[in-house]
């Protein structure tokens, strides 16, 4: 069975894309895990499966279980859209997580709505080491933010797994550089440590911005590049570099 695809990036957190009509009957979490092995496969963070028709996505991880959202996937996505279908003014797109809004500009644009935003201050333990972080699923992912942490990253697959998390969770490692930049790290459930995490991202501004430590305006910086969020009212919008890589067929028999 052969299968085209379509390989994006954003800030370095890279996708496979695959049209829903081409994987009907399919076992989708089987060709995840195949088609993003980066030693026999196409290699890549997330599959996106697309219904361009009704802008739907879903987002499997290279273990195969599925993600609710991915934020950079909706900003590759809107590439897209703009390469293939010339796609301008704005879309509504829909995901398992939430709805968001993809805007054409000069750069491609996302946004969400957030007045339902939800987090809390929970304390886990590693051993007998006590680990102070917020959990959120405000967009539809679970993270837990850690805060200018003294936790080795090297514990962020721990983390991951532990019982308090029963569906697992992605885990962020922020430091707070200044009201308007902080640095981001990131292990994604299912996929290990990736270069970029944009509903990471877009959750801990939630936070550290609820907590009175950033202003509405600023630059996450990952291993793979910077996302520019700001917050309006209730609405949040991202930005990143998006980019179509290239286009192929893969044998999945």
């Amino acid at each position: 069975m052969r299968i085209s695809f379509h390989k994006l990036q954003s800030q370095g957190n890279d996708f496979v894309f695959i049209d829903e009509k081409d994987v009907k009957n399919v076992d989708l979490s089987r060709v995840a895990t195949r088609i993003l092995d980066r030693h026999f496969g196409v290699g890549g963070d997330i599959l996106v499966i697309y219904n361009m028709e009704h802008n739907f996505l879903r987002f499997f991880n290279p273990d195969g279980s599925e993600a609710e959202i991915c934020g950079n996937a909706l900003l590759a996505y809107g590439e897209f859209l703009r390469i293939s279908q010339r796609q301008s003014g704005s879309v509504e797109v829909a995901t398992k997580g939430k709805k968001a809004k993809i805007i054409f500009k000069e750069k491609i644009i996302v946004r969400f709505e957030i007045k339902d935003f939800k987090f809390e201050k929970i304390t886990i333990f590693l051993g007998k080491r006590k680990i102070q972080g917020y959990y959120t699923k405000g967009f539809g992912n679970p993270h837990f933010v850690l805060i200018n942490p003294d936790v080795d990253f090297k514990k962020a697959s721990e983390i991951e797994k532990r019982n308090f998390f029963p569906e697992g969770t992605n885990v962020d490692f922020i430091t707070i550089n200044s009201r308007s930049e902080v640095i981001h790290r990131i292990w994604e459930r299912g996929a290990g440590e990736t270069l970029s995490c944009a509903s990471g991202a877009l959750s801990s501004f939630m936070i550290i911005y609820a907590l009175g430590l950033v202003d509405e305006k600023v630059s996450f910086i990952s291993r793979g590049g910077i996302l520019i969020i700001r917050k309006e009212g209730n609405s949040i919008f991202f930005t990143g570099k998006p980019e179509y890589v290239f286009k192929g067929e893969l044998n999945l028999s």
